[in-house]
């Protein structure tokens, strides 16, 4: 008979708890945020970690590690980083709303669909519940999660809308819930495209000024809307697609932005060539749910008389600020003037290049912009590439060799959690894998603090770091990078 034990007194944790012990698991007391959780894991199959995201991390540091215990969390959002101290992590988020304990266990045991990531016996408590399961890996939990909040909590948002205006009308909610049943019943049946009924549109506008856009965000925000904002420089891929899923799910409105930023671009960069297809970047904004798209001119970016530069901080100097000098200067100009036009929002950026974040987000402090940065997991094709507009310049050979980029991050991270110190010698191990692909032409490869981006002398239990790669391989040159703390 496993052993489970679960840290979180709440809905979640409550609701697993009686549906383990309706199935015969032995599910000791949960425990709470009075009590002492440092050994929770002594003897234990299952560790669950039940709290809100934000304490995930802090409880998971404070247990004990015990190599015999598997510890998961219950998050959809979140990665099994959180879990670092412990050997075995697992991640099971239960596609499933939990309004209370009671009736929380009922749905579990009712063949719920969990997201699973890790250690397999998060597989056994899903088999055990009769449920079905799917895998989300780390790279992917951001889209994953947007599409679960869409699912639920915006679902339950719209139903109260249309019970604020059906109310006053005399028109009791329930026939709106009749309705909204038998939308659910043909998604089911042909899929959501097919289910659509009247005149639905789901293209988003196009605008092309700075002044138009300013008034309908300005008039959004007055209403108490918040707005999310995507600035990118078009030919849109699925990574970009993930962070307008990330801003749709937390946002009222959603714009984004196709700017290819001539700044970027130095004399022997390809500004000329760089792929565009306006069109297409429309099309795949709307099919993640965009309600904007800001296409501007250069003159609308950069007006006459408006050519100050933005300085991009200490943390440009480095890699890419090393190999393309003038690359980060314009990146903050150019953000710096969006954000100017967008005005206060949520502005989501992809972790595939950390350094440019970490710019902006210096960038933002420093000029006290009314901006919050959100960073989004980098989206990975399935043998592991990054997804860049770049791979399009890949020849066949070369996108089937691009690969090592990831797999020298692995074998970098992978020494740093078997307990390597020596920044040196993850260095090396990164280059002795990129050396070995012939098509390959190494750039950089480096280990910086994941906050200053300084090279550290010798890694610390605890450490925070960045791996980072650069190469070009023939026409296209390629950036990648992984964190990793170290154990």
């Amino acid at each position: 008979m496993r052993r489970v034990r679960i840290i979180g007194p709440g809905r979640a944790g409550g609701s697993l708890a009686g549906a383990l012990r309706r199935c015969g698991w032995a599910v000791e007391p949960l425990l709470g945020r009075d009590d002492d959780c440092t050994s929770a894991a002594d003897g234990i199959d299952l560790l669950v970690v039940a709290t809100p995201d934000a304490a995930i991390a802090d409880v998971a540091a404070i247990v004990a590690p015990s190599r015999g215990t598997v510890v998961a969390h219950l998050s959809g959002a979140l990665g099994l980083d959180v879990l670092s101290p412990h050997h075995r992590r697992a991640g099971l988020h239960p596609l499933v709303s939990l309004a209370d304990a009671e009736r929380g266990a009922d749905l579990l045991a009712d063949g719920a669909w969990f997201a699973v990531a890790g250690d397999p016996l998060v597989g056994e408590v899903v088999e055990a519940l009769g449920g079905r399961s799917v895998t989300v890996d780390d790279t992917d939990r951001t889209a994953y999660h947007a599409a679960a909040v869409v699912a639920s909590n915006h679902l339950v948002a719209l139903l109260g809308q249309v019970e604020r205006l059906a109310g006053p009308l005399g028109v009791p909610l329930e026939a709106f819930l009749d309705l909204a049943d038998g939308s659910l019943a043909n998604v089911r049946a042909l899929g959501p495209a097919d289910a659509l009924t009247g005149p639905a549109v789901s293209a988003p506008e196009v605008v092309t000024t700075a002044a138009d856009l300013r008034r309908r965000l300005d008039t959004v925000r007055e209403a108490g809307a918040s707005v999310g904002f995507v600035p990118t420089m078009g030919y849109l891929h699925e990574g970009h697609g993930s962070l307008v899923d990330a801003s749709v799910a937390a946002n009222d409105l959603t714009v984004v932005s196709v700017f290819v930023n001539p700044l970027q671009f130095a004399p022997t960069e390809d500004l000329a060539d760089y792929p565009r297809d306006l069109d297409a970047d429309v099309a795949r904004c709307g099919d993640h749910g965009s309600d904007l798209v800001f296409h501007p001119t250069v003159d609308e970016v950069y007006p006459e008389g408006e050519d100050e530069p933005v300085a991009p901080g200490v943390v440009a100097g480095p890699l890419e600020g090393a190999s393309r000098p003038n690359h980060f200067a314009g990146v903050a100009t150019v953000v710096a003037r969006l954000f100017r036009i967008v005005g206060p929002c949520r502005a989501y950026f992809g972790e595939k290049d950390f350094q440019q974040l970490a710019v902006i987000r210096g960038m933002v402090a420093d000029l006290a912009l009314p901006v919050e940065v959100v960073g989004c997991p980098t989206v990975r094709e399935p043998d592991g590439l990054a997804k860049s507009s770049r791979n399009v310049y890949l020849g066949d050979e070369e996108r089937r060799q691009a690969t090592v980029l990831y797999r020298a991050l692995r074998a970098g991270a992978a020494i740093v959690e078997d307990g390597e110190r020596d920044p040196d010698a993850v260095i090396a191990a990164m280059e002795e894998v990129l050396a070995g692909t012939p098509l390959v032409e190494i750039d950089y490869a480096a280990l910086v603090e994941s906050a200053t981006f300084l090279a550290p002398d010798r890694l610390d239990a605890g450490d925070e770091v960045r791996l980072l790669v650069a190469a070009r391989l023939g026409n296209a040159r390629l950036i990648d990078n992984v964190g990793v703390v170290a154990p």
